[in-house]
């Protein structure tokens, strides 16, 4: 009677999502590939690295201009900008490692010093 359940009206039905549930016991049965297409991966890590040099050059130029025009006014909205600018600037600094790991089939080639990088992108904050 596994997977058998009563409805409302007395009949006995199948719930599918329960025939299922022992495909992934533990996270080792779990087979996930990369994409083995080397032209997206490539195509991938020319976007990432172009917007890193796009987003740097637009990062400095805010950081820049509101140094130039903090003397101005200084005001709430400014600060907010600037640190939205520096936030975005720290996160473009991260791009050439994910073209990198995507080039080269998500093969992290740079050690465990920078390891500690990945955690961080993935939103993970305890690196599982």
């Amino acid at each position: 009677m596994t997977g058998e359940v009563l409805n409302y009206s007395g009949a006995r039905t199948t719930n599918r999502s329960l025939s299922h549930m022992d495909r992934f016991l533990n996270l080792e049965d779990i087979e996930v590939s990369a994409d083995s297409s080397p032209v997206l991966r490539i195509i991938i890590s020319i976007v990432y690295s172009a917007l890193c040099v796009v987003g740097l050059v637009g990062n400095l130029l805010v950081l820049f201009l509101m140094k130039v025009k903090q003397g101005v006014k200084r005001s709430s909205i400014n600060l907010f900008v600037l640190n939205l600018a520096v936030t975005d600037f720290q996160f473009v600094l991260t791009l050439p490692f994910w073209a990198a790991d995507t080039a080269l089939d998500f093969s992290w080639p740079f050690g465990d010093a920078i390891a500690v990088e990945r955690p961080l992108r993935s939103g993970s904050i305890n690196g599982v």
